[in-house]
């Protein structure tokens, strides 16, 4: 599946599903890439190296949530 950045918040009108700005959005369907592109939802499609350090940050960002601490990167 393809990657891509959640520029705003939405709500997608078939699945229900909340996109919060931020997140990253996967699927296949190249036409609805199109349509959330052009309406300002989504940006590019991200590059596997970009995939990577956004999971990393996501998984440190949901520890930090539930330990209320952050993980020291020195």
């Amino acid at each position: 599946m393809k990657k891509y950045k959640v520029l705003a918040n939405f709500i997608d009108r078939f699945t229900k599903k909340y996109h919060a700005a931020g997140t990253i959005y996967e699927t296949d369907n190249e036409e609805r890439v199109e349509e959330l592109i052009s309406k300002g939802f989504l940006g590019e499609e991200l590059q596997k190296d970009s995939q990577e350090h956004e999971s990393s940050s996501q998984n440190e960002d949901v520890k930090e949530k539930k330990t209320g601490r952050r993980k020291n990167h020195s």
